[in-house]
């Protein structure tokens, strides 16, 4: 939404070098999948990982620049 409210389509970034840089304060989303026990896969810590928004914001759109999450806690 971010992209979109400043005018970017984000599909345009596609396979730029485009970086992307966020401030993580909470790990809700990891805490929810950790919630459903059964559905736990190899993947699920990491990808639920506050460290690791940048990067998936990073593989969703594409983008080849760096990515880095920072912690604002």
């Amino acid at each position: 939404e971010a992209l979109e409210h400043a005018g970017v389509p984000p599909l345009g970034l596609e396979g730029s070098d485009a970086g992307v840089f966020v401030g993580v304060g909470s790990d809700d989303y990891g805490r929810r999948l950790l919630e459903d026990l059964p559905n736990i896969e190899a993947w699920t810590g990491v990808g639920s990982s506050p460290c690791a928004v940048a990067n998936r914001v990073s593989h969703v759109l594409d983008l080849r620049g760096p990515s880095l999450s920072v912690d604002t806690a």
